[in-house]
């Protein structure tokens, strides 16, 4: 297991204050349901998947399941839940926002990210079946795989444009890492950040309405992961977290369907949990308990 996932898996969840996250000349947001946030979190050494309202409220634990499931995906309405099960048959599920209806799509792959088109017809995702982690479109009901890596190595984290024509992701690597947008069919690769050679970008987010791309780097001092915004073309970043005498990591934003808020991870040593934030407040707020993470809202 590389350090990147090894990360990730231990990883909770921070908020980001973006004090201006849109920009004048921004398409019209397709602003999605502000829903609940689904998330991991391990209790009695079984991780499950859990929902809660924006506020932290009404917590549930949809899978209950005596076997690990792991990195929750919302479709795009809100309807349905797409993540990673131990239950056998292993692989990738899915199931209805309320936990019934679970059933497996892809049996015998291992994920590091799933994301939905914003059709809900098909899921992205990395992932491998023993061979080595690749970047893999398959329709929702789990036909029709495709690799649309394109050679391209470790392809991390990937994340459906709103108007459904790119995927970004990170390329991989301990010592180097970019965000990538590509067209959905595997074609037109384009490197946001090649220009960041001294640091690690990652987990790319869109916004809402597809105008920026929430992200993590290491570009502040070279060490710490702390998120940031981007215009979609990688132009105009902004720091929006800042872990400095925390030795803190700051991973996988993501933003809220009406883009007020925003969840992350956030790990503090072996300790890890889910945050939101409301955007321009920069007031913290802990959803779920330790060790949580792997948000998705």
């Amino acid at each position: 297991m590389t350090r990147l996932s090894t990360r990730r898996l231990l990883a909770t969840v921070a908020a980001l204050s973006c004090a201006a996250c849109s920009d004048g000349n921004a398409p019209t947001p397709h602003l999605r349901p502000v829903g609940r946030i689904a998330f991991q979190m391990r209790k009695d050494w079984v991780w499950d998947i859990y929902t809660t309202a924006p506020d932290g409220s009404d917590l549930k634990n949809l899978t209950n399941s005596a076997e690990d499931d792991l990195r929750p995906a919302w479709s795009v309405d809100h309807t349905r839940i797409a993540y990673e099960s131990a239950t056998a048959p292993a692989g990738i599920w899915v199931m209805n926002a309320d936990g019934t209806n679970r059933h497996p799509i892809l049996p015998g792959y291992s994920t590091q990210h799933i994301t939905w088109s914003p059709d809900g017809s098909r899921i992205a995702f990395t992932g491998t079946d023993g061979s080595g982690y690749k970047l893999f479109v398959v329709n929702a009901d789990g036909t029709d795989l495709r690799d649309i890596s394109s050679g391209i190595d470790f392809p991390g984290m990937p994340d459906w444009s709103p108007d459904g024509k790119r995927i970004a992701f990170a390329t991989g690597g301990v010592s180097n890492s970019d965000i990538i947008v590509m067209s959905a069919d595997g074609g037109e690769i384009v490197n946001l950040t090649p220009n960041a050679t001294h640091s690690q970008e990652t987990d790319p987010a869109w916004s809402p309405d597809g105008s920026r791309i929430a992200f993590v780097s290491t570009s502040h001092n070279g060490t710490n992961y702390e998120v940031f915004t981007m215009k979609a073309d990688g132009s105009d970043w902004r720091q929006v977290t800042d872990v400095t005498g925390l030795q803190a990591t700051d991973e996988q934003p993501h933003w809220s369907g009406d883009a007020a808020e925003i969840v992350f991870d956030r790990s503090i040593s072996q300790s890890a949990q889910v945050y939101t934030i409301k955007l321009g407040a920069g007031t913290l707020r802990t959803i779920g308990q330790p060790v949580s993470g792997n948000a998705s809202w």
